[in-house]
């Protein structure tokens, strides 16, 4: 038997309904238009309200996704800041990917590709200064370490005070190494080293300036060298005149009163006469004087 209330379906010898407990010999109640219609309007009203609990409870998990999703960065954010200042490359990078895993932000890939850069500029900075370090730097090292300046020249990362400074520490040990050379007439390394230079910068106005005073001070020991052995020779002849008797032949030698054309001359004598040598002497000019008797000087060129 079906109740006609609430139309469960009960036994054909029950009295009562099993669900609602109405007395089944009773009549059904038919509801009326404005009750059914009250129903419905009832059952929108609940739908409504479990729409926008729905939509309240999503909006709250939002926020509260949002909120930690926020405290996240602002940790990762401050974590990077002592990183910088710490020059940490290695955790920059690894904070810098977990804020863009967080955010899908560009700029965190940016950051990831300036701070490679930024180390290795930094690592060649302090391959540089462990070059320049060195107590006897060969030509394979300023060719290295000038490399070096150029390419952080060029890159443009590193700060352009930090690479002025490694640039100048550079040309004053290279302008040392120069000096130094000088002194001791090595002049063929300081050569090399400037050349190999050049052939790096071209233009540049210290290395061609130090390439032709090396080649200017090389000429001078080089005349002062053939001078210092001229006088040798010279001194060497004049010793073995000694205490030798010698006849002029030229057609006249003039007599001085000293070793140089300075001193005026005594007389001078015709070719023949004989001169018996007791001293000698070099000028400045490169000129041997001999002094002959108690004459006074007169050049070796006026003898055999």
């Amino acid at each position: 038997m079906k109740c006609s209330f609430c139309g469960h379906e009960n036994k054909d010898q029950a009295k009562f309904c099993a669900s609602c407990g109405r007395d089944l010999s009773l009549p059904g109640i038919q509801e009326t238009p404005n009750q059914k219609e009250a129903k419905k309007i009832n059952v929108k009203a609940i739908l409504i309200g479990l729409l926008v609990l729905f939509i309240l409870a999503g909006l709250g998990f939002y926020a509260l996704a949002k909120s930690k999703h926020n405290k996240q960065v602002n940790e990762l954010l401050q974590k990077l800041e002592v990183q910088e200042m710490n020059k940490d490359y290695s955790a920059m990078l690894e904070t810098n990917q977990a804020l863009y895993n967080l955010t899908k932000d560009d700029q965190y890939k940016k950051k990831m590709d300036a701070i490679k850069g930024q180390k290795e500029n930094d690592d060649l900075y302090a391959q540089a200064e462990e070059i320049l370090a060195k107590d006897n730097m060969k030509k394979e090292d300023f060719i290295q370490a000038y490399e070096i300046i150029l390419n952080l020249e060029k890159n443009k990362v590193k700060d352009p005070a930090d690479v002025e400074k490694l640039k100048t520490s550079f040309l004053g040990i290279l302008n040392d190494l120069v000096k130094t050379n000088n002194e001791l007439g090595f002049f063929d390394e300081s050569r090399e080293i400037l050349q190999g230079l050049l052939n790096l910068d071209p233009k540049n106005e210290f290395f061609n300036n130090n390439l032709q005073g090396v080649q200017e001070e090389n000429q001078i020991q080089e005349a002062q060298m053939e001078e210092n052995e001229k006088r040798e020779r010279l001194e060497d002849l004049g010793r073995n005149l000694l205490e030798k008797k010698l006849q002029t032949t030229t057609n006249k030698a003039n007599i001085r009163s000293g070793p140089s054309t300075n001193y005026p001359i005594l007389f001078s004598v015709g070719p023949g006469t004989e001169c018996y040598v007791k001293d000698f002497s070099v000028d400045d000019t490169g000129l041997l004087w001999l002094y002959v008797g108690d004459a006074g000087w007169v050049t070796h060129n006026n003898f055999q």
